[in-house]
């Protein structure tokens, strides 16, 4: 007594629940697909990296603030008992560090990467002097 396969006709909706979807309902269901690739891992690899720093300036923001408005306030006691020259300069160096400090203070980082791309694309000249000077200095800090 041997196996005797049994016949299913697939088009049977009682022995075959499920049949076969049409083709061309295949093809236009099917949505395309990326390959995953290198490209891929490193996309999701650089969107977490990013989100990483962003969370860490998040966390760090009302120490950096904090930290820029003592700076302030030691620039101010100390500009005082200078010359009237090194006092102006220093009272505006003071009140832009304290704008420094509350613009981190009311801003997320998202909102500052925003704005910094929105001030780069109204000044590219000098935006791109900054980035080629903190390419520099990284390039710099990175080969010691």
């Amino acid at each position: 007594m041997g196996f005797f396969p049994i016949m299913i006709d697939r088009r049977d909706p009682v022995l075959n629940p499920f049949p076969r979807p049409h083709p061309a309902f295949l093809k236009w269901f099917r949505a395309p697909r990326r390959p995953i690739t290198g490209d891929v891992y490193m996309e999701n690899a650089i969107e977490n990296l990013g989100q990483t720093a962003a969370d860490k300036v998040n966390s760090a923001r009302p120490a950096i603030a904090d930290t820029l408005d003592s700076a302030a306030n030691n620039l101010r006691r100390q500009s005082e008992a200078a010359s009237a020259t090194f006092e102006d300069g220093a009272r505006k160096t003071a009140e832009a560090l304290g704008m420094a400090a509350g613009y981190i203070r009311t801003h997320d980082a998202q909102e500052m990467i925003s704005d910094a791309e929105e001030a780069a694309r109204q000044n590219p000249k000098p935006a791109l002097i900054i980035a080629a000077s903190v390419g520099f200095l990284l390039g710099a800090l990175l080969r010691r």
